[in-house]
């Protein structure tokens, strides 16, 4: 008897990776993920979903299970659109990671959820500052995630208001492959009210990106700037 054995598949490693900083599945809100391939030939990259604390969460995209990640083939020059199917209950919440497999490319990605766009987080060392508003109902949130496989990323925070006033200071540590935030907020005590910006500090690199939600829930993008 001759028994054939086909390897499990392997999730698409070892390239390099695009975040997307925030998704969201259930509670009739869903995540779409275009992926765009920017080479000659056809380039396999994987869409993973994590929690803030970078455990792997299942989400169902399509008519597929859910599952905490899945390799897509995008076209030479093309792309690939794929959507959670937004059934999770409870709602979930994380971010996604694009990566390739081969360390000389990068596969672009944004998202969408519901129907505002959520653009890639930014790769940048500080310093670099975050405008913030928080004199209405509109939240901003600051993510920010340590791409270092192993060692927490440290970082400062200094809070002034549109006068260049100090409002206030604070502490940021990111373990090693998760994303904290900062929420910058009418509800918080440093923030409410006011109108300035969030100044970061620290020696490790970080991806980072700003949202807001505005009090009907739609949202914008806010980039940090570097200040070097």
């Amino acid at each position: 008897m001759v028994v054939s054995v086909n390897a499990a598949p392997t999730v698409v490693t070892g390239g390099q990776s695009t975040l997307i900083p925030l998704i969201e599945d259930g509670a009739g809100v869903a995540t779409s993920f275009t992926l765009l391939n920017p080479y000659a030939s056809p380039t396999v990259a994987s869409l993973s979903f994590f929690s803030a604390a970078g455990a792997p969460i299942s989400i169902a995209t399509g008519a597929a299970a859910a599952a905490s990640w899945q390799n897509l083939t995008i076209p030479a020059y093309g792309a690939v659109t794929i959507a959670t199917s937004g059934s999770s209950s409870p709602q979930k919440q994380g971010f996604a990671m694009v990566e390739t497999g081969d360390a000389t490319k990068r596969v672009p990605a944004m998202a969408q959820v519901g129907l505002d766009l959520i653009s890639p987080s930014v790769a940048l060392t500080p310093p670099f500052v975050v405008p913030f508003d928080a004199t209405s109902t509109a939240t901003t949130t600051l993510y920010i995630y340590n791409p270092a496989s192993a060692g927490s990323a440290t970082l400062e925070l200094t809070i002034y208001n549109s006068a260049g006033t100090t409002l206030g200071t604070g502490q940021i540590v990111v373990p090693a492959l998760q994303q904290g935030t900062v929420t910058m907020s009418k509800s918080a005590a440093v923030f409410g009210g006011q109108k300035g910006t969030l100044y970061v500090t620290g020696s490790a690199p970080v991806w980072s990106m700003g949202i807001r939600v505005d009090g009907g829930g739609r949202i914008d993008m806010v980039p940090p700037s570097v200040n070097h």
